[in-house]
C-alpha cells in the first residue's frame, strides 16, 4: 500500500511540475494533452487528502461548488448543450487539485532543502530567459518574443520604442509576466536575509513589465513588511547594502519608463486604459435581477458579444456566474486568509496580491496565471513563516 502512495504521489507531482514548466518556460498546449493523462493520479490523490484533512475538503468544495454552479447556471438560463464549454469550466478542479497536491507534497517533505533548490533553479532560469528577452542581442531576443507572444499581442511589445518597452516574457503580454514576478518577490522577501538578491532580480523584471498595477500591489505589501521587520530590529548593516541597490533599481526603471512615471504624476489615474476599465463595470447597470443572480454563462469572445474587453476577475465573475459565482469565489479567499492569519504572512500577501489584482486582471479565471497561483497558494500553506 505504502508502494502504491509512493508511486500516486510521484505521478500527481509530476502533473504539477509539468503545468508549471508550461506556464513558466513553454507556449500554450506545448505538451498536449500528456497533462491530462497525469490529471487522474493528481485528483485521486487530493482526493485522499481531502478525506483526512478539513483544510483540503473546504478549498476543494470552494471550486466544485463553482464548477456545478457554472453547469446549474446553465440549466436555469435554458441552454441545452452543457458541455460546449467544460473544458473551461473545468479549471475550477484543476486549479483545486494542483492547490491540494503542491500542499500536501510539500508538506510531506518538510524542510527538505532540496525543494528549495528546485525553486531556485526555475527562478534564475525564468530570469535568464526574461534578461535575454529584454536585452535583445543581435535582435534573438525580439524573435524569440514572438514565440511566446503572438502578432495579436504584438502592441504589448515596443523593441524600437524604449521608454514604453514593456516586458512579456514568456507570457502573452506584460501584465500576466508582471504577476509571475510578483510572486517570487513575496516568496522570497519571507527569506529576505538569505534571499535579498533574489528579491532585487524580481523586482528590476517586475518593473520592466511596466506594470502600474503589480508595482502599487508590491509597494503596499512591501511596506507591511518593512513595518513588520522594523519592529523586530532590522539588521542595520544588511539594510544599508540592500537599500541602495533596491533604490536605485526602482529609479532607473522609473526615470527611464513612460507607463511608470504616470504613477506618480497622476496620469495613470485618469489613463484610458484605467478608466476603460472602471466604464466596463458600469456594462452590468443593463442586467435584470436574475442575470446578476445567475449571470450570462461563459463569454467566449467579449469584444463581439459585450463591445469590449473583460479585464477584470470580478467583472468576469459577475458576467459569467453572477453574484452566486462571485460568492463562492468570495469564500475561497475566506478559507485562505484565515489560514494565513493562523500559518504565515506569505499566504495572507498572496491571497492579498489575488484579491487586488482582480479589480484590474484575470487570476484564478486565467488559464496561466489560475496554475501558477493555484501552486503558489499551496506552497504557502505549506511553508511555516521564517520571519514570524
Amino acid at each position: 500500500m505504502k508502494r502504491l502512495d509512493a508511486i500516486l504521489s510521484i505521478l500527481a507531482l509530476s502533473y504539477v511540475v509539468l503545468c508549471l514548466l508550461q506556464v513558466l518556460f513553454f507556449t500554450r498546449n506545448f505538451f498536449g494533452f500528456v497533462d491530462n493523462y497525469l490529471f487522474v493520479f493528481a485528483f485521486v490523490y487530493a482526493v485522499k487528502q481531502m478525506h483526512k484533512h478539513k483544510l483540503a475538503r473546504q478549498i476543494l468544495g470552494a471550486f466544485i461548488f463553482l464548477l456545478c454552479w457554472a453547469f446549474l447556471s446553465q440549466l436555469i438560463r435554458g441552454e441545452t448543450n452543457l458541455l460546449a464549454h467544460i473544458s473551461y469550466y473545468f479549471l475550477f478542479l484543476k486549479f483545486a487539485v494542483l492547490l491540494l497536491v503542491s500542499l500536501f507534497i510539500t508538506k510531506g517533505l518538510g524542510s527538505n532543502n532540496k525543494l528549495y533548490t528546485v525553486i531556485d533553479g526555475a527562478f534564475l532560469t525564468l530570469v535568464a530567459v526574461n534578461l535575454f528577452l529584454a536585452i535583445n542581442p543581435n535582435g534573438w531576443g525580439e524573435l524569440l518574443q514572438n514565440v511566446y507572444t503572438p502578432s495579436y499581442y504584438a502592441n504589448f511589445v515596443y523593441y524600437h520604442e524604449p521608454e514604453a518597452y514593456r516586458l512579456a516574457g514568456t507570457q502573452l503580454n506584460p501584465n500576466d509576466n508582471a504577476i509571475i514576478w510578483a510572486c517570487f518577490i513575496l516568496f522570497y522577501g519571507q527569506r529576505i536575509k538569505e534571499k535579498w538578491m533574489f528579491v532585487v532580480l524580481a523586482l528590476g523584471l517586475l518593473l520592466l513589465t511596466q506594470s502600474r498595477t503589480m508595482v502599487l500591489i508590491i509597494t503596499l505589501i512591501g511596506i507591511y513588511y518593512v513595518l513588520r521587520l522594523y519592529a523586530k530590529r532590522i539588521d542595520v548593516k544588511r539594510l544599508l547594502i540592500v537599500l541602495p541597490i533596491a533604490v536605485s533599481v526602482v529609479l532607473i526603471v522609473v526615470i527611464n519608463s513612460s507607463y511608470l512615471r504616470s504613477l506618480f504624476t497622476g496620469e495613470a489615474f485618469v489613463s484610458n486604459s484605467f478608466l476603460t476599465r472602471l466604464e466596463n463595470f458600469t456594462f452590468l447597470s443593463d442586467y435584470s435581477w436574475s442575470e446578476w443572480l445567475i449571470g450570462r454563462g461563459k463569454v467566449t469572445n467579449p469584444i463581439e458579444t459585450l463591445g469590449f474587453s473583460v479585464d477584470s476577475e470580478y467583472l468576469g465573475l459577475i458576467l459569467q456566474f453572477g453574484v452566486i459565482g462571485l460568492l463562492g469565489w468570495l469564500y475561497l479567499q475566506f478559507v485562505l486568509v484565515k489560514e494565513g492569519l493562523r500559518r504565515n504572512s506569505l499566504l495572507l500577501s498572496i491571497v492579498f496580491l489575488v484579491v487586488l489584482t482582480s479589480f484590474t486582471n484575470f487570476t484564478f479565471l486565467h488559464i496561466q496565471i489560475g496554475v501558477l497561483l493555484s501552486c503558489f497558494v499551496g506552497l504557502s500553506l505549506a511553508m511555516p513563516n521564517p520571519n514570524k
